[in-house]
């Protein structure tokens, strides 16, 4: 099978959420009442007083966030609410500096795509886009990020849209971890070892090194290897997800 992956990391953003066409500007006076809620439906369990308060001294400040976004928004059909991560200030390690020194051949984004790339491009219109996933505490964005990539170079090359699994590769991959890696290493993985199987096989927990599950009898898709475009600018990684002709793993 041919496949053809950009093997950057895509940085995960908290506390943006879909919506459809809304913008909720919190009341900051009720700050109280919305964090009571939160808590309840969230579940949150507090070990001391002071957690608490540092807790809800964080989930004001992502208020008054939230709603500076949501003043500012660009975006029709999307918005910024209160998520899990509303009473966090620090996300989980997606990268890890030591494993930035990609030595792989980049690949040339062709002018034409460059000049060519339309003002807006959503691949989840197009069949190349899974159900949004949650990689929870743990620092496994680039995993997210490649196992995204070939979900939709899949869907792109044989018409069927795949969830695949994340797990697997914190399981069986050896240098795999919940304190950040690098995409390429993770389609290179995948590339080498029979594939991937699908989430549904392989449910994500959110651990790291738990017992290596992988059975090559369930593999969903397989893998060539991994290919890195060159995108220095914004025009670049444009031109590159046209000529790509699908979702690409982005870092910086």
């Amino acid at each position: 099978m041919l496949t053809m992956y950009c093997v950057n990391i895509l940085a995960l953003f908290l506390f943006f959420s879909s919506t459809l066409g809304s913008y909720p500007q919190y009341d900051l006076d009720k700050a109280d009442e919305l964090f009571a809620d939160f808590i309840k439906k969230y579940e949150r369990k507090y070990v001391s007083a002071e957690e608490f308060r540092m807790r809800f001294e964080i989930f004001k400040r992502n208020l008054v966030k939230l709603n500076e976004w949501n003043a500012n928004s660009q975006y029709e059909n999307s918005g910024f609410i209160i998520n899990q991560f509303a009473d966090q200030e620090n996300t989980p390690p997606c990268v890890d500096p030591s494993k930035m020194n990609n030595t792989m051949p980049l690949t040339e984004v062709k002018r034409e795509f460059i000049v060519n790339a339309p003002d807006e491009l959503d691949y989840s219109t197009q069949g190349l886009v899974t159900e949004i996933k949650d990689q929870n505490p743990c620092g496994s964005c680039y995993i997210f990020a490649a196992i995204g990539n070939i979900e939709g170079v899949h869907a792109k090359q044989t018409g069927q849209l795949v969830s695949l699994s994340e797990q697997q590769i914190l399981d069986c991959m050896s240098s795999a971890t919940c304190h950040g890696g690098h995409a390429y290493e993770v389609i290179n993985y995948v590339a080498s070892n029979q594939g991937s199987m699908s989430e549904a096989d392989y449910p994500y927990i959110e651990k790291d090194k738990t017992t290596c599950r992988f059975d090559a009898s369930k593999v969903k898709v397989k893998v060539n290897a991994a290919q890195s475009f060159n995108t220095p600018d914004d025009e670049s990684l444009k031109g590159a997800l046209v000529q790509n002709g699908s979702p690409l793993a982005v870092s910086k």
